[in-house]
């Protein structure tokens, strides 16, 4: 009996099974590229900013 019940779940069961089907993402998974862009050119106009400063020092303001 337990043979007969082995070979029925075998029978039942698969040799091999999908875990999960493949996906596209629908939005991407990184930043956002307008934020990041903003970011840079706020960074950008800071260290340029400062590095005329710096470099410049009879500018006045």
């Amino acid at each position: 009996q337990v043979q007969l019940a082995e070979a029925k779940v075998l029978e039942r069961t698969p040799a091999f099974t999908t875990i999960l089907n493949a996906s596209v993402p629908v939005k991407p998974a990184g930043p956002k590229r307008v934020i990041f862009c903003c970011g840079m050119m706020i960074l950008c106009f800071i260290v340029v900013t400062v590095w005329i400063i710096v470099r410049d020092p009879q500018l006045k303001f």
